[in-house]
């Protein structure tokens, strides 16, 4: 069993392509892309921890998309998850400390709320504004359409994995810590836009325009 990690997937969010520059056009190819790369990666008996924002719009819809997903699912909520539709999922949390290949893990969906009881933290929700915040950063204020989150002190190294720097699809441990590995991916096709060196990709955040 392989254990992975996501965030924000914001399925059926019309607004989140243009808020964070995604590469699709609308959210049919969004849905369609993120479920086909979870599943390129993910076994069926893989564990992906999903650190929250599974959906917005039709949040009726979270069960049908969880359906097409492999492997089981453990929910660390995020701001936008809520209802009896998260009952889908394997385990729904409201945080977590795992113990990962000799690292403890804090998993939290919103950085601001890292208490430091890990070596490391993985968060969510702040979607494309920054990958990684080393321990004793400053991190910056987050505004977003519906919240404010005031700037704070980061207790522990604390790691984005949310889809909008990690390729649109889950990732590893490993991938997350070893930042030239996952640059190697980048430059092996695997882009922290979602796109691929094939692409005309139109992000101005894309790692091919570099």
């Amino acid at each position: 069993m392989k254990v992975w990690f996501t965030s924000d997937l914001h399925f059926s969010h019309a607004n989140i392509i243009k808020y964070c520059n995604r590469p699709f056009a609308d959210v049919d190819e969004m849905n369609a892309t993120l479920i086909r790369n979870w599943n390129e990666v993910v076994g069926p008996n893989d564990l992906v921890w999903n650190l929250g924002d599974v959906a917005m719009g039709n949040r009726k819809r979270i069960p049908e998309y969880r359906q097409q997903l492999n492997g089981r699912i453990h929910l660390v909520r995020g701001n936008h998850d809520y209802g009896k539709q998260l009952d889908c999922f394997d385990e729904v949390h409201k945080s977590a400390v795992i113990e990962l290949d000799g690292v403890t893990v804090e998993l939290i969906h919103n950085p601001r709320h890292v208490k430091g009881l890990g070596d490391v933290a993985l968060v969510g929700h702040i979607h494309n504004k920054w990958a990684v915040m080393p321990k004793g950063t400053v991190v910056p204020e987050y505004k977003a359409e519906d919240h404010f989150d005031a700037g704070f002190v980061a207790p522990v190294d604390i790691f984005n994995v949310g889809v909008d720097v990690r390729g649109f699809r889950p990732v590893s441990l490993t991938q997350v810590l070893d930042q030239e590995d996952f640059h190697k991916e980048i430059d092996d096709g695997y882009c922290s836009c979602g796109c691929n060196a094939h692409d005309q990709c139109k992000n101005p955040n894309c790692c091919h325009h570099a």
